[in-house]
């Protein structure tokens, strides 16, 4: 998930008339504690007793249900890309939901390496920019070059080594590319400075060669 839900979501069978918390088996779990997906019988399956586990795609399809396209699309990457979904899955999955949620999730891949890159992705195509992802440029591999020549770097929320990141984007400097580096926090909490950035860049032409 790009950012914690605040409250859990529960895929439940159809058959059950209650949730308690794990904590007591009397009091019960109620709203706003956590959202509940009623669903039928075939698509759960026990493991251990009575716990009933949903399969990756039933899980897909909540999510796109209930959460905002944008998050659906992170999700999805990321299911991809951990391989919990594969191409079949995917494929079950762009059958079963709407036309306005397939033509968003037939462009998912498995190359963003974080939710980060593939919301930056996902956002920034709306620029109308060519993008490419995960391209080698000599010894170094970068997560998104758009255009000819602008390089963009995403960092997580991990730490990063300053002096490993000043090294590499001089080494792409003598190649000839400019550079853009987001942090996690502006992708996800400052997103209009970062679309600033990135337009800014295209009107100066950093992008063409």
């Amino acid at each position: 998930m790009p950012e914690d839900p605040g409250v859990v979501h529960v895929r439940v069978p159809s058959w059950s008339c209650q949730l308690r918390r794990p904590s007591s088996g009397i009091e019960r779990l109620q709203d706003p504690d956590a959202v509940i997906h009623w669903t039928g019988q075939r698509s759960l399956h026990s493991v251990h007793g009575d716990r009933l586990v949903a399969s990756p795609l039933e899980m897909m399809l909540d999510i796109v249900s209930c959460q905002p396209r944008e998050v659906a699309f992170v999700v999805l990457e990321s299911a991809l890309r951990q391989r919990v979904l594969d191409v079949g899955g995917w494929m079950e999955l762009l059958a079963r939901v709407s036309d306005r949620s397939r033509v968003l999730l037939s462009t998912a891949s498995n190359l963003s390496g974080s939710g980060t890159e593939s919301l930056f992705l996902l956002r920034s195509r709306a620029l109308g920019i060519s993008i490419r992802q995960q391209v080698q440029l000599g010894v170094d591999r970068v997560d998104f070059v758009l255009g000819d020549r602008l390089v963009v770097e995403i960092d997580s929320r991990e730490f990063h080594e300053r002096e490993r990141d000043a090294r590499r984007d001089a080494r792409l400097g003598r190649l000839g590319y400019r550079i853009l580096r987001f942090t996690y926090h502006q992708v996800m909490h400052d997103w209009p400075s970062v679309e600033a950035a990135v337009v800014a860049a295209l009107i100066r032409s950093d992008h063409r060669a």
